[in-house]
């Protein structure tokens, strides 16, 4: 029995340790992306949106799909979504 309190309090050390460890990845991680954000001209991304709705009378699904652009220059920005193309279903 008291074995098992040691291994869990050399666990709980470690663990302790380890999150101190993780606060640093962590930082260095948000540091690392605010870093290349600032070199980024621009970007596109597809966009895919799903909704429902339910209520005591009727369920409705809705997708929609589109286009994000961001584009820098100097001090301006530019963003633009192109679509979205929607559909529904499931209206009942």
């Amino acid at each position: 029995m008291m074995n098992c309190y040691r291994l869990v309090g050399v666990g709980l050390v470690l663990m302790m340790a380890s999150v101190a460890t993780a606060a640093d990845t962590v930082e260095s991680v948000q540091k690392r992306i605010v870093e290349q954000w600032e070199k980024l001209s621009s970007m596109s991304a597809k966009l895919v949106m799903t909704s429902s709705t339910t209520n005591a009378s009727m369920t409705m699904t809705t997708m929609a799909e589109g286009t994000f652009e961001y584009m820098k220059k100097g001090d301006q920005k530019s963003v633009t979504v192109h679509g979205p193309a929607g559909r529904s279903e499931g209206i009942g």
